[in-house]
């Protein structure tokens, strides 16, 4: 006996419907800071090296920390799994 509660697929049709920005905000905040450390680079040659270095590596580490912070985004593949898995339990349940 199997109930349908209507959340059948319902992972797959929210992943789907995720902007690209949400899906991919992890590899937008590291490409944001790598632009930020290049900016550094080519803006800051006049600076003295240490200087720089210390900027360079404060920026990096603001980005790292930014990225860590923000949650991860449930995958495609993840999707099809765990509607797989809702469907399997519901058909033994």
């Amino acid at each position: 006996m199997t109930v349908d509660s209507g959340l059948d697929g319902f992972a797959k049709s929210y992943v789907q419907n995720i902007p690209f920005v949400k899906q991919n905000r992890k590899t937008i905040a590291n490409v944001v800071g790598l632009l930020a450390n290049v900016l550094v680079l080519l803006v800051g040659l006049p600076i003295s090296g240490t200087a720089q270095v210390v900027l360079a590596i404060s920026i990096q580490g603001v980005f790292a920390v930014s990225a860590w912070l923000v949650p991860n985004a449930i995958t495609p593949q993840q999707a099809s799994e765990l509607d797989e898995y809702v469907g399997r339990h519901r058909k033994q349940g």
